[in-house]
């Protein structure tokens, strides 16, 4: 079986639901995509946002739903970068460069990183 890392973020909030409203025509969707003030942002926010990079949840990377995490993951490693930016970040890259080249190079950034698995 092949080993898996995980990488990613889960500083960021990112997108992970929209809200659906009863409204006279039907049901309304409300998404905050910033383009419309809602007088109820933070309670919206606090219900479509979870820890994430922008782009990929948290939970998203690590297969909590709607299952659990394959066996073979192997670790996983979170870090605060937004999706993009997130292979330019030096604990990435040290932690990325453990995972590849494996006990000869150097110790996993424990500062920036959390790993488990």
């Amino acid at each position: 079986m092949v080993p898996i890392h995980l990488f990613g973020s889960d500083c960021i909030p990112t997108l992970d639901r929209v809200v659906l409203s009863p409204a006279a025509e039907g049901v309304e969707i409300l998404f905050n995509d910033g383009t419309e003030p809602f007088r109820n942002a933070r309670e919206l926010e606090r219900l479509m946002l979870a820890p994430g990079d922008g782009t990929v949840t948290a939970d998203s990377l690590v297969g909590l739903f709607p299952a659990p995490p394959p066996s073979s993951t192997a670790s996983t490693f979170f870090f605060c970068a937004t999706h993009g930016l997130l292979p330019a970040n030096r604990g990435f890259q040290d932690n990325l460069f453990y995972v590849l080249l494996g006990q000869g190079a150097r110790k996993p950034s424990v500062v920036q990183a959390v790993q488990g698995g």
